[in-house]
């Protein structure tokens, strides 16, 4: 099956297994901020996501695709319109857009597949595809040449500069005298992202989140017992 037939299937599977939760017999509107976050990555992105480290070759409008089944899916957790800002709804619940999603699973099964032990044929392969690709094999396609890519996006090739000459995979990358880990780089951007989610606070839409923040009803119910 290609990538992107896999992606449309994802996508299937992510608004099922959302429309499955949502039906089981909880209100969505009750739980807090964190809960649904956990509910969500949780339950619904590891069954859609299942496999994504290997998805390569897909096209510009297969990860669209699935960008809108993510947004649509955590609008409808959230009670709001389509029409709501996507980066506030995303912030809300502090998750990425799929494509991140999908880049941090690859980034992850690259650093399994170095810390691999020798003695696994699946290690050997990888080690003679990443070799090919080094010494020039530029038209070679799939993972090795994604997860190269990516290395580059999230200025993270001293990673793979370390392992070709040490064969150890660190757990920090250095160069160009700072240090840049995933990690790091998911910490600027989640900084960057509150900034959209204090500038969003002024329209509509964010007030309308805003409001969720009340106690629940369960919540009420008890402390008028008290």
């Amino acid at each position: 099956m290609s990538s992107g037939a896999l992606m449309c299937e994802a996508s299937s599977k992510m608004i099922g297994t959302l429309n499955s939760i949502l039906h089981c017999g909880f209100n969505p509107v009750e739980l807090t901020p964190i809960t649904l976050r956990k509910i969500y990555v949780n339950v619904v992105l590891p069954k859609a996501l299942y496999g994504s480290p290997l998805w390569c070759n897909y096209s510009n409008s297969d990860i669209i695709q699935l960008e809108v089944s993510h947004r649509r899916c955590v609008k409808q957790f959230l009670h709001v319109g389509r029409n709501t800002n996507t980066d506030v709804a995303l912030s809300y619940l502090n998750i990425d857009s799929v494509e991140e999603l999908i880049d941090f699973e690859k980034l992850e099964y690259f650093g399994q597949l170095c810390r691999l032990s020798v003695r696994f044929l699946a290690k050997k392969v990888f080690i003679h595809r990443l070799v090919r690709y080094c010494l020039g094999c530029v038209n070679m396609q799939g993972l090795i040449s994604d997860i190269y890519r990516l290395l580059q996006k999230y200025s993270l090739m001293p990673a793979l500069e370390t392992y070709l000459e040490s064969g150890v995979f660190p757990e920090r990358c250095h160069g160009n005298g700072h240090s840049k880990t995933v990690l790091e780089w998911q910490t600027d951007k989640d900084a960057h992202k509150m900034q959209i989610k204090l500038h969003a606070s002024r329209t509509q839409s964010y007030l309308k989140l805003i409001d969720r923040l009340q106690p629940s009803s369960f919540l009420r119910l008890h402390l008028h017992s008290l």
